[in-house]
């Protein structure tokens, strides 16, 4: 197991972020703790693999009790935010599931999963934004943008967009 991981179950890390129940507040809390910021750099070099993430979450689980609350709420909802800038499968598949979920055992984390994934869904809408400048002929100065984007524009005009 991951020490990475198994440092989300820190009473260090508890003790900075068990203070709030709201999914925005906590996230902002959890980014802040250094064990987050190791967990999320060893993601970024490697040292921390998806496959290490699904087993933890898997032996996590089998402490779960139907009516009872769970007691890795604080660690399951580091892991979703986690991987809330991972944009692979497994990411989309872990936080799709968890925010989907409607258990009173485990209403933060899902909470927090729901959080993360609207973050996700700002950040890829912000990805897909692309401005290209066209240039017309020899007048200098003149430059129009045409403009391309997903979601972030759909429900624009042109005029509208010019100005956002």
């Amino acid at each position: 197991m991951s020490d990475y991981l198994k440092a989300f179950s820190s009473e260090h890390f508890r003790d900075q972020i068990c203070y709030t129940s709201d999914p925005v507040l906590l996230r902002h809390l959890i980014v802040k703790t250094d064990e987050f910021s190791q967990a999320q750099e060893a993601m970024q070099c490697e040292a921390l693999s998806e496959e290490a993430i699904r087993d933890y979450v898997d032996t996590m689980m089998r402490g779960f009790r139907s009516h009872e609350r769970f007691r890795q709420e604080w660690e399951l909802s580091a892991i979703a935010i986690l991987l809330e800038n991972t944009f692979t499968d497994f990411a989309e598949e872990f936080l799709s599931d968890l925010s989907r979920l409607k258990l009173a055992e485990l209403n933060l984390p899902i909470q927090v999963a729901r959080e993360a994934v609207e973050r996700r869904s700002q950040e890829q809408n912000m990805r897909s934004f692309n401005v290209t400048p066209i240039t017309f002929g020899e007048i200098p100065n003149l430059v129009v943008f045409e403009i391309k984007a997903s979601a972030a524009f759909d429900n624009m005009s042109m005029k509208e967009a010019q100005y956002a």
